[in-house]
């Protein structure tokens, strides 16, 4: 769900099932999946180093996702930030990704369509209890 993988304490508070519940969106390593809960339909959309969030628009067509860049946490260096989020959007049916939001410094932690046509997500800076956390919306433009 998250690339760090002791980022269990992140519980998804997003819903990575397609609107038919027939399918859900899920990075596995470096790709990112298309799945029927069975495991008989296994599509393989893309390769995206770092990537997470993955969740599908309200009508199936596209799914969003997030990409990180790990780096050793200022106070702890022996865990990882992860910041250098980017916002991503790709056809549900595969194609080539679009990139929505240029990096940011700070880690995004959720990520939900509001419309078809809109994301809402958060930007949370390095720091002890997460002073700095902010609430963004981005346009995904029909292409």
């Amino acid at each position: 769900i998250h690339p760090d993988p002791s980022g269990d304490y992140i519980k998804p508070s997003w819903n990575p099932w397609f609107p038919d519940g027939k399918h859900l969106a899920f990075f596995s390593g470096a790709s990112l999946y298309v799945v029927s809960p069975d495991g008989s339909d296994r599509r393989k959309l893309l390769d995206a180093e770092h990537g997470g969030l993955a969740i599908p628009s309200p009508n199936g067509s596209s799914i969003a996702y997030a990409t990180f860049s790990p780096r050793p946490i200022n106070f702890r260096p022996d865990l990882n930030f992860w910041d250098g989020s980017s916002l991503w959007v790709v056809p549900s049916e595969g194609g080539a990704p679009r990139l929505l939001t240029q990096s940011s410094n700070d880690e995004t932690y959720t990520l939900r369509w509001l419309t078809q046509q809109s994301l809402i997500f958060d930007r949370i800076s390095e720091g002890m209890f997460n002073e700095h956390a902010r609430i963004w919306t981005v346009a995904v433009e029909n292409r």
